[in-house]
């Protein structure tokens, strides 16, 4: 089942939240202009509408178990990837990022 309508609102949840971290980002450089509150929500909209599209798709019948299974695998490969490739980016070359603090706490 293809439901391109939510595929839609999917992604402008998405942008909510791009958007909702440029203003984050606007005002640490000094913006103090009007930035849209309501974009915050596209988190909330996002993972509601995620939600929705792993219950349509997931097959009947699959156990929590092998549900969850199957999440681990597909996600938590790539997660620890891009984890050490920020690691190594940070240690290699500190002051690209924000907090330039190679601290454990802030590796989960």
């Amino acid at each position: 089942m293809e439901v391109i309508s939510i595929q839609y609102l999917r992604g402008c949840a998405a942008l909510m939240v791009v958007f909702h971290h440029l203003g984050l980002q606007l005002r640490r450089v000094g913006y103090e202009g009007y930035w849209p509150s309501f974009l915050s929500s596209g988190v909330d909209l996002f993972f509601v509408i995620s939600g929705f599209i792993m219950w349509i798709t997931t097959k009947r019948g699959i156990t929590t178990l092998a549900f969850f299974r199957r999440r681990v695998i597909r996600i938590v490969p790539l997660y620890w990837l891009l984890t050490t490739f920020v690691l190594v980016i940070l240690n290699a070359f500190p002051r690209m990022m924000h907090n330039d603090r190679l601290d454990p706490t802030h590796v989960h």
